[in-house]
């Protein structure tokens, strides 16, 4: 973890409160992601309900 923050250029967070303000935003790009590029997908969208 230590090398991804540093090659983009986020510091280690240095307090818990920090640490879960990162997280939380680091699982809502992911979210985002998932939902922009595969729910968005008429083929994942049949193989999920399907």
């Amino acid at each position: 973890m230590k090398v991804f923050l540093a090659r983009t250029g986020i510091a280690k967070p240095q307090t818990w409160a920090e640490a879960v303000q990162f997280s939380k935003f680091m699982w809502y790009q992911t979210g985002m992601f998932l939902m922009l590029n595969l729910a968005e997908d008429p083929a994942w969208l049949a193989w999920g309900f399907c």
